[in-house]
């Protein structure tokens, strides 16, 4: 409201704003500014009057009993808090420089004015009744966003519509499936069904036996953590492991949805959480979320880490890195974003202990495999059964290979320059997804998408140059960050999501058919 229409330069410095009106169709609503010794605020202002304080009250009630609050929604409990809240208010300035405490209806200023009451305010031209009522209003507001994440919902539909279309794909093309399927098949993967045993795959083998009889040469590959989980909760239920490996795939998948979420809305806001969200979900590697796979637990905890080390909880950080290592090795690509965050900090050398956590609980891997295959470095040896070997030209040795090595022998040829050609794509994508990470959110994240890009690039297979690559990309968080900048644009997004979606139905056919996935 214009200043000038108020004449504010002639009044105290303490005045009160209400806006009052009769029980009545409101077309604009009047404005009644009182003067700080008004008859009307006088009553809150007399906390110092004992005799006729209850009176006042009383008459002050009476006098909002007649009126309505525009231009918001009455509230009963609100107006009678309003005497209250104004008590408190005006306790505060009772040694007004202008003089003492005026008598009652001494001093009574009225402008009246039709101006349109917009959203925003003056503090300090509005009433208490007003302020009141839009600070109780936000806060609804804000109860109401929180509730409505729509990372549960995301996470409900996506994994009811993978689970039901791998069990058609399984019902429909079964007789059709890979002709070689028995090699990889294993006694360990059947429990109650094709309903659940459809989610048991190639690796899903290992898991199950590490969690059933320990580790041996050939599985020692796979950290410790995940088959741990799971023979905890098969002994929970009655010896289901695969069933059980199911359950802790979902529970952690879930847990990373929402963690995803509350990381992603801190930088880009309710859409842009949103839109990171669904495409994690629609990612074409998605499956793997609820396989007996270890991917929907290393992603919750690299989240967890890095939700700790931003609310400067490095200990906690430190420790949930730890167990991303005894998950997978490739965990440690957290350490040095954590260290870069931990450096940071006011207190450096207690973050930087709280992240050194990390390193005797990733401890226990080789210690484990010293114990029972009496190799500690079991999980480097390991490597040789998926022909992996280190590059002495580092990542540029893997994207090297990947351009070069197109049909390793014994493989068709359409086939294999099918799947080269998949990696590729996918390794052109995460480049500048990288990029983008590094430079909308910070060094902490783009440092921890290059590093776990840069690992397996490191150590191509010497069949297929960019092995797995895409199913690594999956539990880059900092890419669906990147991709939800990018899918900002209605057009992009579209995009987005229909090559992801399109990708996924084609992954999730060939995962129920035993075709190779990944």
């Amino acid at each position: 409201m214009p200043a000038r229409n108020l004449g504010l330069a002639d009044l105290p410095a303490e005045q009160d704003v209400l806006l009052p009106v009769p029980r009545r169709k409101v077309e604009q609503p009047f404005g009644e500014i009182l003067h700080l010794h008004s008859g009307l605020v006088d009553p809150a202002n007399a906390v110092r009057d004992p005799v006729h304080l209850p009176s006042d009250l009383l008459r002050r009630i009476a006098h909002l009993a007649r009126r309505e609050i525009a231009p918001v929604a009455r509230d009963l409990r609100d107006e009678l808090r309003l005497t209250d809240l104004g008590i408190r208010e005006r306790a505060a300035v009772r040694d007004h420089p202008l003089g003492e405490r005026a008598q009652l209806g001494k001093g009574l200023v009225r402008l009246v004015w039709r101006e349109e009451t917009h959203g925003t305010y003056d503090r300090g031209a509005v009433g208490v009744g007003q302020r009141l009522r839009e600070d109780r209003a936000a806060r609804r507001e804000l109860r109401v966003e929180r509730a409505r994440s729509p990372a549960l919902g995301i996470f409900l539909w996506s994994r009811a519509a993978i689970w039901l279309a791998a069990v058609f794909s399984f019902l429909w093309f079964e007789p059709n499936r890979h002709p070689a399927a028995a090699r990889w098949d294993s006694p360990l993967l059947h429990e109650l069904g094709y309903g659940t045993d459809v989610w048991a795959r190639w690796d899903s083998a290992f898991f199950l036996r590490i969690a059933e009889h320990g580790y041996d040469k050939a599985s020692a590959a796979f950290g410790p953590l995940y088959p741990s989980l799971v023979w905890l909760v098969g002994h929970i239920f009655f010896g289901q492991y695969l069933l059980a490996g199911i359950v802790v795939s979902l529970a952690a998948a879930l847990g990373s949805f929402v963690l995803l979420h509350r990381i992603a809305e801190e930088r880009l806001g309710a859409d842009g959480a949103r839109r990171a969200v669904l495409y994690l979900a629609v990612f074409p590697m998605a499956l793997f979320l609820q396989a007996v796979y270890s991917e929907s637990l290393f992603l919750l905890l690299v989240l967890a880490a890095f939700a700790f080390a931003e609310r400067r909880k490095f200990g906690a950080a430190g420790i949930a890195a730890g167990l991303a290592i005894l998950t997978r090795v490739v965990g440690v690509a957290l350490l040095p974003s954590l260290l870069l965050l931990a450096w940071r900090q006011r207190d450096r050398a207690r973050a930087l202990a709280g992240v050194a956590l990390a390193l005797p609980i990733a401890a226990v891997y080789p210690l484990v495999l010293w114990r029972q295959v009496d190799d500690p470095w079991a999980f480097a040896h390991a490597q040789d059964r998926w022909h992996r070997h280190l590059s002495h030209a580092g990542p540029l040795g893997g994207v090297w290979d990947a351009l070069t090595n197109w049909t390793p022998p014994g493989a068709g040829v359409h086939h294999a320059i099918a799947v080269n050609a998949e990696g590729l794509a996918f390794l052109v994508l995460f480049v500048p997804l990288t990029v983008i990470a590094w430079r909308r959110f910070g060094a902490p994240y783009g440092l921890f998408a290059a590093i776990s890009l840069a690992i397996p690039l490191s150590y191509p297979s010497s069949r297929w140059p960019l092995l797995s690559l895409p199913r690594f990309g999956l539990v880059v968080f900092p890419f669906f960050l990147a991709l939800a900048v990018l899918g900002g644009r209605p057009r992009v997004h579209t995009v987005i999501v229909a090559c992801s979606a399109l990708f996924l139905g084609v992954a999730i056919v060939q995962w129920a058919l035993w075709q190779w996935v990944a």
